[in-house]
C-alpha cells in the first residue's frame, strides 16, 4: 500500500513537470502605460495555460528596438498575455514656423491658417497659434 502511494506521487510529479508550460510573469507590479523590460519579467512554470490567455512570445521582448507598454496595471507574479501589452508607436508632431521648430507628443486633430490643435497622450488638447502664442 505504501509503495503504491509513493509510486503514485512520483509519477504524478513527473507527469506534472513533463506537461508544464513556461509563461512569462511579472516580477513586480507594472503600472499602466509603463515600459516592460526584460528585468521586469521572469519565466514561471504553470501546469496548465490560464484561460483566455494567448501567450506572449518572450523572444519579441528581447529585441530592444521594440518598446512594449502595459495596457493596464499588472499584478506581481501574474502571467503576461498578448492582451496585456502593446507595441509603442511614437506619436511626435513637428511644426516648422520659419525660425522656430516645435516638437510635441500627440496627434494633430485640427489645423488652419491661424492655429494647430494637438491631442496629447494624456488626453489634454493643446492649441498652438501660428503667431507663436500658446493657449
Amino acid at each position: 500500500m505504501r509503495l503504491k502511494f509513493k509510486l503514485f506521487f512520483i509519477f504524478y510529479f513527473l507527469g506534472v513537470s513533463l506537461f508544464a508550460i513556461e509563461i512569462m510573469s511579472a516580477k513586480h507590479e507594472i503600472g499602466y502605460n509603463t515600459r516592460i523590460a526584460l528585468k521586469d519579467v521572469y519565466m514561471k512554470t504553470y501546469v496548465s495555460k490560464p484561460p483566455a490567455c494567448v501567450l506572449f512570445d518572450s523572444s519579441k521582448l528581447k529585441n530592444l528596438k521594440n518598446n512594449y507598454l502595459a495596457k493596464h496595471y499588472i499584478l506581481k507574479s501574474s502571467p503576461i498575455c498578448k492582451k496585456d501589452i502593446y507595441l509603442y508607436k511614437s506619436s511626435k508632431v513637428f511644426f516648422d514656423f520659419g525660425n522656430i521648430v516645435i516638437e510635441k507628443n500627440g496627434k494633430i486633430i485640427y489645423e488652419n491658417d491661424k492655429l494647430v490643435r494637438i491631442r496629447e497622450p494624456n488626453g489634454k488638447i493643446d492649441t498652438i497659434y501660428k503667431q507663436g502664442i500658446s493657449e
